[in-house]
């Protein structure tokens, strides 16, 4: 999705006017197995909101209007993890007792029980030069066991930088990194130290930007 755009770069974002399609334009969200960045397959499908469609979400209200990119309507639903993004406009949503408050637009992944890794791709448009920066966090309330989870940024195949995320913030940021048109970067999350998926779910906020030269 293109964002916004100036004299000399464009900025791009994926969760600018997300759709049901997916992939969504230049962001598509799937899976990938652990240290196979090239594993990547795309969810099957998309739920506009998990509210009233899943009895584990339906005790909790603040979840209407919370859409999920996932392999929901199967077995695979757990075992593949999921990417939600909150589309209500002006107000935050709410899973659980605090597990999630995600604010207008915002993403979250969660990893699936088996340490498949949810991920979030970005095709690359054209041969330029770029800038990444990416934020991982956690609004989990003090009753909650929070995130232990691995993060994982790569280009195509090859990984540029990994992080452990508890109860802290995580940042990928790099500059001047020249791309093909065609490459793929991915941002991926796992279970963790602990080996453990549950509470595991961590919000982020990406955003790429291209020279243009």
């Amino acid at each position: 999705m293109l964002c916004s755009s100036s004299a000399s770069r464009v900025i791009y974002q994926p969760n600018e006017s997300l759709t049901r399609q997916n992939p969504n334009g230049l962001w598509s969200f799937g899976f990938v197995q652990p240290d196979n960045h090239l594993s990547f397959e795309l969810y099957k499908d998309y739920i506009p909101s998990v509210y009233g469609r899943f009895p584990y979400y339906d005790a909790f209200p603040g979840m209407a209007g919370v859409a999920a990119y996932g392999n929901v309507f199967s077995s695979e639903f757990n075992r593949m993890g999921v990417v939600f993004h909150n589309t209500n406009k002006d107000k935050f949503a709410k899973y659980g007792l605090d597990e999630y408050n995600l604010a207008p637009g915002q993403l979250l992944f969660h990893p699936g029980p088996n340490n498949t890794r949810a991920c979030i791709r970005f095709t690359v448009p054209s041969a330029d030069t770029y800038h990444i920066d990416a934020v991982f966090f956690t609004t989990a309330g003090p009753e909650i066991p929070g995130p232990s989870t691995d993060i994982h940024l790569s280009v195509n195949n090859v990984e540029l930088r990994s992080l452990w995320l508890k109860r802290n913030i995580g940042r990928f940021a790099f500059d001047n990194i020249y791309l093909n048109e065609g490459d793929y970067l991915q941002f991926e999350i796992g279970y963790g130290e602990d080996k453990n998926y549950l509470y595991d779910g961590v919000q982020l906020n990406i955003t790429i930007t291209a020279d243009t030269n």
